[in-house]
């Protein structure tokens, strides 16, 4: 299941009702010594309303270890 095409085919953004998005992957230094040395450790899915830019930040680790359970998710966070 991709992570990706599912949440943009359910969006509903929760700020100002729009229904188109875009989902981009981000990368983030943590504290202490990865911060220091740049390396950008933590990866997130950020989904983007295409109408007010309103986005909202998604631990990929946790989207990804999730495997089957991307329904569940999705349905918590769309409904």
């Amino acid at each position: 299941m991709n992570f990706e095409r599912e949440v943009e085919s359910r969006f509903k953004c929760p700020k100002c009702g729009g229904n188109s998005c875009r989902v981009e992957k981000i990368a983030v230094t943590g504290a202490g010594i990865t911060r220091l040395l740049d390396l950008q450790t933590n990866v997130f899915y950020a989904v983007v309303c295409e109408n007010c830019g309103y986005t909202e930040l998604y631990s990929k680790n946790v989207i990804d270890g999730k495997g089957d359970r991307i329904m569940d998710i999705l349905d918590v966070i769309f409904g």
